[in-house]
């Protein structure tokens, strides 16, 4: 009897531990109390613009709110917390994000910064309105690496508390363009110690100088605002992408006569930079045993004042492909025969003397060169292998077409135009022809400006951008 009772209490027993240990292994289903509140505010902050349905799954009013927050409202990711007791939002995307969507509106609750364990907040464009609120920066959100709140009608400073020591320990892109921010980048914003990634583009009223780089960025998106001064030195070395477009910045661009081995994109236009071109912009990127391309593609430095004749590739293999602007600056000398290897190159509205190499002809003529601008200098030729239409040469009609979507603009040189054919330059310099010959030290007759092929005839004529 004694051993039935035995065998019944253990059996009680393992049937009670099995059943905790079951409990125990189950994954929380539930929201925490904390994270739902945040989630409310959100929700009452915020709103759908007409023809936006985000926060259509956003149902506080049923009784399941704090189970069906993680599996049903939109935006919403979660994780289980460190005691796995609750869950925790990890991840949250306010807006639809597809094209088509108008967005939403209202203002940011500084609640957000009550989800202590998000490493993803997104605010997809739309016309959310107001300041970026300060307690989203400081030691709050340890977790984030991605803000994003950009295309909105943020307005007012961006928050100090993004800069102060400690802050954002982990974030790695931050991304607040097409708003309208304005006052001074704080001090600390660019020595956060894990930023990789910033975009301020586009907010107009973002003024000052730029402060020290003090982190190894690979983006800097500054476009489209107010900021003076010279760009920051050093650089880093690790650049990827770097743009001050359409700022009023000045000064000599020595920061960038150095090596960025990676850099694929410099934007530098429409400010008022002025000196040399750096001659370490057209240097091999890579070492040539690594037998890769080089990275930099993209190359805009026009609607400067810069000077001085346009510095040599090291070697022609240097800038091959790239898009080259250096239009509407001051630049001297002649055009280097190296360049010719672009894939775009725009050198119009400048100083330039001398005839075009011969080595343009030849990329235009093979299609590796696709934009030749460089009307409104003071070119004296174009130099050719083939004949050229209105020369003198032997074949002189039998000059070949320009591939397809091939432009060459050369119009008001120090060079007579041969007569007219299509449009192919920009309208603005349509009729302008050659340079009055007081202009031009030496006028060399016989050559003129030569424009699209489209796969026609070689034609001429003397249009500008």
């Amino acid at each position: 009897m004694a051993s039935r009772a035995f065998l019944f209490l253990f059996m009680l027993w393992c049937a009670e531990t099995i059943q905790f240990s079951t409990q125990q292994e189950l994954p929380p289903t539930r929201l925490s109390s904390s994270d739902l509140a945040v989630l409310y505010d959100v929700g009452h902050s915020l709103r759908d613009q007409p023809g936006s349905d985000f926060f259509s799954t956003w149902r506080f009013d049923s009784p399941s709110a704090a189970t069906d927050a993680c599996s049903s409202f939109t935006g919403v990711v979660c994780s289980p917390s460190d005691d796995n007791a609750d869950l925790r939002v990890t991840s949250l995307t306010l807006g639809e994000g597809v094209a088509a969507s108008p967005g939403l509106a209202g203002t940011l609750p500084p609640s957000l910064a009550n989800l202590t364990a998000l490493s993803q907040l997104v605010l997809t464009p739309g016309r959310v309105a107001g300041p970026i609120p300060e307690a989203l920066g400081g030691s709050a959100l340890p977790a984030l690496r991605l803000l994003s709140l950009s295309g909105n009608l943020l307005s007012g400073p961006i928050p100090a508390s993004f800069a102060a020591a400690g802050a954002l320990p982990n974030l790695h892109t931050l991304d607040l363009g097409h708003n309208r921010l304005s006052g001074p980048v704080p001090d600390g914003l660019l020595a956060m110690p894990s930023l990789r990634v910033l975009v301020l583009a586009a907010n107009g009223g973002l003024s000052g100088r730029i402060p020290p780089l003090a982190v190894p960025l690979l983006h800097l998106d500054l476009r489209g605002n107010n900021f003076t001064g010279s760009i920051p030195r050093p650089l880093p070395a690790t650049l990827r992408y770097l743009s001050v477009s359409g700022n009023a910045m000045s000064g000599p661009l020595d920061a960038l006569d150095a090596a960025f081995a990676d850099l694929t994109f410099l934007d530098l236009s429409m400010n008022a930079f002025f000196g040399p071109v750096p001659a370490a912009l057209f240097a091999p990127r890579r070492r040539p045993e690594e037998e890769v391309p080089p990275p930099l593609a993209v190359l805009l430095l026009q609607r400067n004042n810069l000077s001085d004749p346009i510095p040599a590739p090291s070697e022609p293999a240097a800038v091959s492909g790239w898009t080259v602007d250096l239009s509407h600056n001051r630049l001297t000398g002649s055009l280097p025969a190296g360049l010719a290897a672009a894939g775009s190159l725009f050198v119009n509205n400048n100083r330039l003397t001398g005839a075009v190499p011969s080595e343009f002809a030849r990329s235009v003529y093979a299609g590796s060169m696709t934009t030749l601008y460089a009307q409104h200098n003071y070119l004296t030729g174009f130099d050719s292998p083939l004949p050229l239409p209105g020369g003198n040469g032997p074949g002189a009609d039998a000059t070949p077409p320009l591939p397809d979507g091939v432009t060459v603009c050369l119009s008001y040189n120090c060079m007579v135009p041969p007569p007219v054919g299509p449009p192919g330059c920009p309208a603005s310099s349509a009729d302008e022809g050659s340079r009055p010959p007081y202009q031009c030290p030496a006028f060399n007759n016989g050559t003129g400006t030569v424009v699209t092929g489209g796969g026609g005839d070689l034609s001429w004529d003397d249009p500008e951008p």
